[in-house]
């Protein structure tokens, strides 16, 4: 799957832990599946899901795969070393909170952008 994500303003106000979720999740593949995404996020306003102290509700943008999936995920012009800055810096605005805690697979940070 190769998905680039751009442009967008994702939020869903927390409301208080009720119907509260992520305004971006990428969720790939259940344990015994075997998908590779090549994802670009990037330019877009990721904020207003998360609340503080992160009690309930989930990050702006939740990053997650099964055991045997993986994430390519497109650097861009961030020099960061990890998914959730790499996303903080490609989407300033906010900056959103990340969460790739449920990463079971592998999460590869790539200098290519996803192919069309």
């Amino acid at each position: 799957m190769n998905a680039t994500i751009t442009g967008n303003t994702l939020r869903q106000p927390a409301g208080g832990c009720a119907n509260s979720f992520a305004g971006l999740d990428i969720d790939i593949g259940n344990p015994q599946d075997t998908v590779v995404a090549n994802i670009l996020i990037s330019g877009n306003t990721l904020n207003g899901s998360s609340v503080s102290p992160p009690t309930c509700a989930l990050a702006d943008v939740v990053i997650g795969d099964g055991t045997g999936s993986a994430i390519h995920l497109s650097k861009g012009s961030s020099t960061a070393t990890t998914a959730d800055q790499v996303v903080k810096d490609l989407n300033p605005t906010g900056p959103p909170t990340v969460d790739s805690s449920n990463v079971t697979g592998t999460l590869t940070l790539v200098s290519s952008n996803p192919p069309q």
